[in-house]
């Protein structure tokens, strides 16, 4: 009995003839297997080299800089006494979590001193006002920063917020630079303001023994 011919193909598209009754494998099938060998030789490859640099793509978590004091409202607030351009602030901010590190978010604000000064001064107003529950508190703490105490979800928050200038009406709204703050995170603010304002009078020491030299 004749057997039947057909045609075997290799991975790079090289056909062979080959017949049934051969009862051994052609160097096609080898060839197959060496190819199929390297094909996942280089995926693999390809795999380990896709993780090295989502590593390196990675954030690492950020590192206060030099002589900037941070205190920790809570993990995810936190207070950032340090120079910026020759200025003191105070950055009151929200962190999130990336790839098990923390790092800076978009809400919050930064105070300069006098501002920072104008908070501490209306401590006792502000809590005064939360305990009384009165949504209506505000304080101008500067020509467009205020503190006020609001109420969302049935929670009470005492909100640190830059304003501007509704150029069509001219009354004052509220902008995007801000950090509000339930009680608890208040209180904790409360407990740290004497460790922030001498981080930040720290500062203002060393600027003035620099304008003295």
């Amino acid at each position: 009995t004749q057997a039947r011919a057909f045609r075997f193909c290799s991975l790079s598209h090289s056909c062979f003839p080959m017949s049934e009754a051969e009862g051994h494998s052609p160097p096609a099938e080898q060839e197959v297997e060496h190819e199929v060998e390297q094909e996942t030789k280089k995926a693999k490859r390809k795999r380990n080299a896709d993780g090295a640099d989502a590593k390196k793509k990675t954030k690492s978590e950020k590192k206060p800089a030099a002589g900037e004091t941070v205190l920790n409202i809570t993990d995810a607030k936190r207070v950032t006494v340090g120079l910026f351009k020759g200025r003191v602030l105070v950055n009151i901010r929200e962190f999130y979590q990336a790839d098990g590190q923390w790092q800076p978010g978009k809400k919050g604000i930064a105070v300069n001193s006098a501002d920072w000064a104008a908070i501490v001064a209306a401590t006792p107003d502000v809590s005064a006002a939360v305990a009384a529950k009165n949504t209506k508190f505000t304080h101008d703490l500067s020509a467009l920063k205020k503190i006020t105490v609001s109420e969302f979800q049935k929670a009470t928050l005492v909100q640190i917020r830059e304003y501007y200038e509704d150029k069509a009406s001219g009354a004052l709204k509220p902008g995007a630079k801000g950090i509000a703050l339930r009680v608890a995170d208040w209180e904790k603010l409360k407990a740290l303001m004497p460790a922030i304002t001498a981080a930040a009078d720290k500062f203002d020491k060393v600027d003035d023994e620099d304008d003295d030299d």
